[in-house]
């Protein structure tokens, strides 16, 4: 569990960083006000992802790799 939070919280530092660089593109912050559909999906619940199962991990990395897409899943729009 360890790995797997230290992971997740590598990925959100390097997709900071990411952003950080992207977002002095033009447009880009209007583009992202005008989009109301990503607040829409934030607010309305999921239902795809209702009795979704994971798998069973057998080893440590394997665990590791469940929790950082399991966490980087859980962020998308």
């Amino acid at each position: 569990m360890a790995l797997g939070a230290g992971a997740a919280v590598l990925l959100r530092i390097i997709f900071v960083l990411i952003i950080t660089a992207i977002i002095d593109f033009p447009l880009l912050k209007f583009v992202g006000g005008v989009l109301l559909w990503i607040a829409i999906k934030l607010v309305t619940p999921d239902e795809s992802h209702r009795g979704a199962r994971v798998g069973v991990a057998d080893s440590l990395w394997r665990a590791v790799k469940i929790v950082a897409v399991a966490d980087v899943g859980s962020r998308r729009c």
